[in-house]
């Protein structure tokens, strides 16, 4: 893949660390535009059966190849809900999302986060 096809963020987890993660523009290129377009983001994030964390994001983005078929370690766009997700556990999704990556390195950095309490800032990896 080129470099404009993908390309590697950083999910930085307050109190816990940085998690590394790559967006992959093939898998849903609305998606994966509209997300890099709104970095540098902030937000203070929510946990989902103790498998996803989801952080909201500013404007909205239809379902694009959207599906239920999550494996740990995804990166996706929830429609429903507006937000970034992340896999940090196997689970079947509330409605279907549109995957557009992986966490590459720190994914045990999610399992510290506190609905409500703790904030996850995603930014372009430099």
């Amino acid at each position: 893949m080129s470099e404009i096809s993908r390309v590697q963020i950083i999910f930085s987890v307050e109190n816990s660390g940085d998690a590394i993660g790559e967006l992959y523009r093939i898998k849903a290129p609305r998606t994966y535009a509209t997300i890099l377009e709104i970095l540098p983001h902030t937000e203070i994030a929510s946990v989902y059966k103790n498998a996803q964390v989801s952080i909201r994001i500013p404007g909205s983005i239809g379902p694009e190849k959207a599906t239920k078929e999550i494996d740990k370690g995804d990166i996706a766009y929830w429609p429903l809900g507006k937000g970034i997700c992340v896999y940090y556990e196997k689970i079947e999704p509330y409605s279907p999302v549109n995957v557009v990556g992986k966490i590459l390195e720190g994914l045990d950095h999610f399992q510290s986060v506190r609905t409500g309490r703790t904030n996850i800032t995603i930014k372009k990896k430099e």
